[in-house]
């Protein structure tokens, strides 16, 4: 969902987060749907750390984070 100053899909779209909000990045491919649309996620949401990357397979990108 598009939200003016809470989501970047469009050009020179501007986020500004609040306390106890961060903002998801997925790997910006076409088919990545991140924090630039769906908003920031409060920090309640969020529970451990990333540990890997398992999409897509074929990347070479994919296996533990360092």
């Amino acid at each position: 969902m598009y939200t003016p100053g809470r989501t970047l899909a469009r050009e020179g779209d501007v986020v500004k987060l609040g306390p106890d909000e961060y903002f998801a990045c997925g790997d910006n491919s076409d088919s990545s749907f991140d924090s630039r649309f769906w908003g920031p996620v409060p920090a309640r949401n969020l529970c451990g750390i990333a540990g890997g990357v398992f999409w897509p397979f074929f990347n070479h990108r994919w296996g533990p984070i360092k």
